[in-house]
């Protein structure tokens, strides 16, 4: 059997590897049919994760969102040193196999200093994990 027949690489995977690649900011990198229509970033990677679940999900928003407050009212710097720490509990969920590992590469993809550099980044990411939510909600309700 040839082995290349059973590599199947997600849409996370795709998606990753266009981040990767590419130095831009958040912002620069997510346009709105990324975040809000059905063939963007946030539909193809809700639609692609198996194991985790939209409570999960919500932890993490919930965090996002008190790191948007923080850069909006105290500091960009507090608001991302909160998105900061969200990278190893995101690492920390998939040792526990309650996140795939393609998304948990996708977090920490979109988490770091360079990606991060305004508030309007921040914004962006926490719009792109709402969306996530949306649609993975969707997804749950229509099994």
């Amino acid at each position: 059997m040839n082995r290349n027949q059973n590599y199947y690489v997600s849409e996370i995977d795709k998606i990753n590897k266009y981040l990767f690649t590419n130095d831009s900011t958040l912002k620069n990198l997510f346009n709105t049919k990324d975040l809000y229509l059905p063939d963007g970033v946030a539909y193809k990677i809700a639609y692609n994760l198996k194991r985790t679940n939209t409570n999960q999900l919500r932890k993490f928003l919930s965090m996002i969102k008190e790191a948007e407050h923080y850069a909006k009212n105290v500091s960009l710097d507090a608001g991302k040193e909160k998105l900061y720490r969200i990278v190893p509990l995101a690492a920390y969920a998939v040792g526990r196999k309650l996140f795939e590992k393609d998304f948990f590469d996708f977090i920490k993809n979109c988490i770091t200093p360079k990606r991060l550099a305004s508030l309007d980044d921040i914004i962006k990411f926490s719009t792109l994990f709402e969306s996530i939510i949306a649609y993975r909600k969707e997804r749950e309700e229509a099994k």
